[in-house]
């Protein structure tokens, strides 16, 4: 369970921060993504992984220096896969393999898939998603590792969860209610629940001094669809 402070609430949005919540470090998801379309994917324009990968670690490691808590959902969901001993079905090479083979299909699905940074070559994408799965096996153990990329990547017939490092989207703390979001785009109408799951199996959503909520129907409501000000919401 993860130690938290009683009265988490977000009272005013240019407070200091003390507490952050952030996706991970982008993974296999994110490589899969960089080779969909734009209107798919809803990446402004694909990107270096490997790079984004560092800038994530650069931002994490200022908060943290500048004294924020950092709150991260991948860990935390990796967290609770082991707790719940999980045993994976297949080895991380097996699971390499069949993301490879994805992701070839998606270069043949959308060859006109590029980046318009000259920077950027998204003909890279095997070496970054070797090198995301071999951090994953690294820092959460073979059968974590697979199981992680498995929901986020592997799915047989599903679109990676590409924005899953997006970490305001799937939820809102609006004063001292915990606003569950629901997704406009498809590719990331799944994040929600790996989010909630997470956060609630760490115990963060046990704070006595929240309310829980989570948006149906027909509408939608998402990251910065909610703001507030001085005690108000907008």
């Amino acid at each position: 369970k993860l130690e938290i402070d009683s009265g988490l609430g977000v009272f005013e949005e240019t407070a200091p921060l003390k507490k952050v919540l952030m996706g991970g470090e982008p993974g296999s998801e994110a490589v899969l993504g960089i080779l969909l379309p734009t209107k798919i994917s809803h990446f402004q324009e694909p990107f270096d992984v490997h790079k984004a990968r560092e800038e994530f670690q650069r931002s994490k490691d200022l908060l943290e220096g500048s004294g924020v808590e950092v709150v991260q959902v991948k860990k935390l969901y990796a967290n609770m896969l082991s707790a719940q001993g999980y045993k994976a079905e297949e080895s991380i090479e097996s699971i390499k393999k069949r993301l490879t083979i994805k992701g070839v299909d998606y270069r043949r699905q959308y060859p006109q898939v590029v980046s318009k940074d000259k920077d950027v070559n998204i003909s890279d994408w095997p070496d970054w998603l070797n090198e995301a799965l071999k951090a994953d096996e690294k820092e959460y153990g073979e059968d974590i590792a697979v199981g992680l990329n498995q929901i986020c990547a592997g799915r047989k017939d599903d679109l990676p969860l590409a924005n899953l490092m997006y970490a305001r989207d799937q939820s809102n703390l609006l004063l001292s209610t915990w606003i569950f979001s629901s997704m406009r785009h498809e590719i990331r109408q799944p994040e929600v629940d790996i989010y909630r799951s997470a956060l609630s199996h760490a115990g963060i959503l046990n704070d006595q001094s929240l309310d829980v909520v989570s948006i149906s129907g027909k509408g939608q409501f998402e990251g910065g669809d909610g703001i507030v000000h001085d005690n108000i919401v907008y």
